[in-house]
């Protein structure tokens, strides 16, 4: 079993491919913590002497207040070749890489365009360029109206509790949802000179 000698460093970030069945001896140097930074397979780990715990690429450990590492031991508990890759020593440090595995979808879909597969019920509105609708009229059954600028929109809408307030309302960019807590009627106001199309959902009472 292999020890590497000691290296007076605050951080030290190794790497290791350790054959299936071997250990290595690490010196901790007074650390208080380590990270696994990669790992093919999980592995097991002994900290001072103390019994061997399973551990896996990902985690990360940070000794009691007070307490630090003097030794650690690796050891490649799997039927397998195994890389390992750590860092370790005094103060709190992470892996702050994001992997993404396998075929990832990213679209802005607004609610609106989830009602005819969820089944809610959505209201769409055109508002005239420099118009004034009331998009959500008043309901006494309803707990929350939301209000939608659909991200197709070019443009800002205000949205206000009449006609009036609306012209100096919420401002709501394209793609933004405002959540009204109210029973009344919601306006909203196209300060552009073109059409806008506004979506509206009321979360009702049960």
């Amino acid at each position: 079993m292999p020890e590497l000698s000691n290296t007076p460093l605050d951080i030290s970030n190794r790497q290791w491919t350790l054959a299936a069945g071997e250990s290595i001896v690490l010196a901790g140097n007074n650390c208080t913590g380590f990270s696994v930074l990669a790992a093919t397979a999980n592995f097991e780990i002994a900290l001072d002497d103390q019994p061997f715990c399973e551990v896996f690429a990902g985690l990360k450990y940070n000794a009691l207040p007070g307490r630090t590492i003097q030794k650690f031991v690796i050891r490649n508990s799997s039927g397998a070749s195994n890389t390992i890759r750590i860092m370790w020593g005094k103060g709190d440090f992470t892996d702050a890489r994001l992997a993404l595995i396998g075929s990832v979808a990213i679209s802005n879909t607004w609610f609106g365009d989830l009602a005819a597969n969820t089944g809610l019920n959505v209201t769409e509105v055109t508002v005239g360029a420099a118009a004034t609708v009331n998009v959500n009229p008043g309901s006494s059954n309803r707990r929350v109206s939301k209000i939608c600028n659909p991200i197709a929109n070019l443009g800002i809408v205000r949205i206000g509790l009449s006609a009036v307030d609306a012209t100096k309302g919420v401002e709501l960019a394209p793609g933004e949802t405002v959540d009204w807590p109210c029973q009344s009627s919601c306006f909203a106001h196209n300060p552009n000179a073109y059409p806008v199309t506004i979506a509206s959902h009321s979360i009702n009472n049960a």
